[in-house]
């Protein structure tokens, strides 16, 4: 019983604000076909700004978005506008996924943005 109460999503007693201190997003492009799928990273970079908002701003916040009590920590993360990581896709790679989305050329492909 007990580890069933610990893990619970019922178990709001036991919540604390999780404070992020670092992050990093990666955005990638897949392509899906009845043949198989291509994946190619477009951005990955780690956060430049980190700024942990006062808890009073995160009370109203919690206030207009849900009428509850469970604590929450209001954070702004920001990233750069460039990738951490030249994109040092090939232009033969380039071209075979321009391709690849083409509709005319493959109608049944489904392009996918990835963002983690």
């Amino acid at each position: 019983v007990g580890p069933i109460i610990f893990f619970s999503a019922l178990n709001t007693f036991m919540l604390v604000p999780s404070v992020v201190k670092s992050a990093t997003m990666s955005v990638d492009v897949k392509v899906e076909a009845t043949y198989g799928h291509r994946t190619m990273n477009l951005y990955t970079a780690v956060q430049d700004y980190i700024e942990n908002h006062n808890e009073s701003s995160a009370q109203d916040f919690q206030k207009r978005l849900l009428d509850s009590e469970i604590p929450i920590s209001l954070q702004d993360i920001r990233f750069p506008f460039a990738s951490d990581e030249l994109w040092e896709t090939s232009a033969t790679r380039q071209q075979m996924i321009a391709e690849l989305i083409d509709p005319i050329l493959h109608p049944d492909v489904t392009v996918k943005l990835r963002l983690s």
